[in-house]
């Protein structure tokens, strides 16, 4: 896999990249579930990333969610059942196509998002503060071009297009 900039890489820099990955996941409990302030279950990196994506894309079908998180729609059904379970996702079919289900939010889900947004923005913030105003804005920016890289192989849907 070699991108716009293919330059060498050596093993120092790919570990060095490892290690920090694995610091931030442990530091921020990226890979873990996120319990939530109701003291209700947590919800699974999946199930973040479901509600993240339902809730920029309001009226998205399950093949779309599946399309971004990298699996198989069966898989996103059985994350959307749990959701719905919960009350924080909604299904309805369409007028123009009865055959077609899309994905909304409850208002139970909005809120679960935006206490998972200010967590991830808590998180963001913190790593920012680590740095200069100018390696902020390059860090962000470096960010944004590994992202871009890394999605458009998989979906053609990327970071900068979608995130702005």
């Amino acid at each position: 896999m070699c991108g716009a900039y293919c330059s060498p890489m050596n093993e120092q820099q790919i570990e060095k990249l490892r290690r920090g990955i694995d610091a931030l996941v442990r530091e921020f409990k990226i890979a873990d579930a996120v319990p939530l302030r109701d003291g209700g279950p947590s919800l699974n990196p999946s199930d973040v990333q479901t509600l993240i994506y339902v809730g920029e894309h309001d009226g998205c079908i399950a093949r779309d969610v599946a399309k971004v998180l990298g699996v198989p729609p069966t898989s996103v059904s059985t994350i959307v059942d749990r959701l719905v379970r919960r009350n924080y996702m909604s299904r309805r079919r369409t007028e123009e196509n009865r055959r077609v289900v899309v994905l909304s939010l409850t208002d139970d889900g909005r809120d679960v998002l935006g206490q998972i947004l200010d967590e991830q923005r808590r998180h963001c913030a913190a790593m920012l503060a680590t740095l200069t105003p100018k390696e902020r804005d390059q860090f962000v920016a470096q960010i944004a071009t590994i992202a871009n890289g890394v999605n458009r192989s998989r979906s053609g849907d990327t970071y900068a297009e979608n995130h702005n």
